[in-house]
Order: structure tokens, then sequence, then C-alpha cells
């Protein structure tokens, strides 16, 4: 009996197909403008912060009117992360009706890239949280949370960096998929585009809040 021994091992990536990058990195993009906006927005309330110190910058007006512009950036960031984001779900789209050698990204990728995308703008909606509750007269004051807010709005904003870093390495690194059904990836898109157009929402509403308050120089409703 004759037996044959392989001198090539057998390739464990056969039958795999090579992620292509764009579809990753669009949608990695699109999260990262998300992340870049709540990191300068953490930077802008921490700047609030610390004017606190003075007597001129402790007015009810100053601090909402303050407030409301540090929101900005994450605002910006909420919307361009929201267009960007429709494109990649029509990335995905049209890639389940075109004929392509690479495969889409996976579920676990969308997933993950999208909760990274949303975390610092939850911590900063968080924080901002704190600083306005501690406006409310009998909640103890500013003093009450400035500590809190001085070890929270830089993790915020170190982790926004560090987001970015890994949302970047994640959309370039060479992964391989079996290329299953594209269905997965694009419901969970559209699931985290939902919760991005929420947060928006959400910061509008904020945001406008802050302003009448400052024009009202009284806290509202």
């Amino acid at each position: 009996m004759r037996i044959t021994i392989p001198l090539v091992a057998p390739d464990k990536n056969a039958g795999r197909l090579r992620v292509a990058v764009v579809p990753r990195l669009v949608p990695a993009l699109g999260f990262g403008l998300a992340v870049a906006g709540a990191g300068i927005s953490a930077f802008g309330l921490k700047n609030v912060l610390l004017a606190m110190k003075y007597p001129e910058s402790t007015g009810l007006a100053v601090v909402a009117r303050s407030m409301a512009e540090a929101n900005l950036p994450v605002l910006v960031g909420l919307y361009l992360s929201i267009v960007v984001g429709g494109a990649g779900l029509l990335i995905l789209i049209i890639r389940m009706f075109v004929g392509t050698t690479k495969s889409s990204p996976g579920v676990w990728f969308i997933l993950l890239a999208g909760a990274l995308g949303l975390v610092p703008a939850a911590g900063f909606w968080w924080a901002e949280g704190l600083f306005i509750g501690a406006l409310y007269p009998g909640s103890g004051g500013i003093v009450t949370v400035s500590e809190t807010l001085t070890l929270a709005l830089p993790a915020i904003m170190i982790a926004a960096a560090f987001i970015l870093l890994l949302l970047l390495a994640l959309s370039v690194w060479p992964v391989r998929s079996l290329g299953k059904p594209k269905w997965g990836p694009l419901a969970v898109m559209l699931i985290v585009e939902v919760a991005l157009i929420v947060m928006a929402v959400a910061f509008q509403m904020r945001t406008s809040w802050l302003f009448n308050v400052a024009i009202a120089e009284r806290l509202l409703p």
C-alpha cells in the first residue's frame, strides 16, 4: 500500500474571501466623526468648568450659553456621522446586488465599530447631565460634581483619541470571511444609524434648551 504525504499544508483560508476595505472604511469614518465631535465637546465643557472659578463666568446665562456652544462639535459630528453612515448603508445595499470578488464586512465589525462610535458621545451626555443637574437650586452647586467632571471629561477625550485609532485599525486590518448572506451587517448598520439619529435629536433638544436658558436667564422646565 502506497501512502502519499502532502508537501504543502492545507490552506486554512481556502474558500474564504478577503473582506473589502472601503465598506469597512466608510462606516468607520462615519463613527469616527461622532467620536471626534464628542472629544472636542468634552474639551469645551472642561473649559466651561474651569472658567467657573472666576466670578464673571458663574452667571447662569454665561454658563448655559457656554455649555450650548460646547455641544456644537458633538452635534455636528453626529449629523455628519449620520450622513456618512447613510453612504455606508448604500454601499452595503449595492454590494448585495452587484457581483464582487471581496466580501462585505461582517456583523461583528459593524456592531463593534458602531458601539465604539457611540461610547464617547454617550459619556459626554452623562457628564453634561451631571453639570446641568448641579445648576439647579438645592443641588449643592457645581462643587458637588466638579471632582467627577474633572476626571470624566479628560477620560472622554483620551477615550475618543484611542477609539479613533482603533476604528482606523479595524477598517484596514486584513481579514477574510466566508462571504455569508449580507442581510446581517445591513440590519446592524441600520440599527446603529437609528441610534445615531436618536442621539443627535437628543443633543439638538438639549442644546436648544441651553440657548433658551441663556436667553431667559433662568432654568426652564
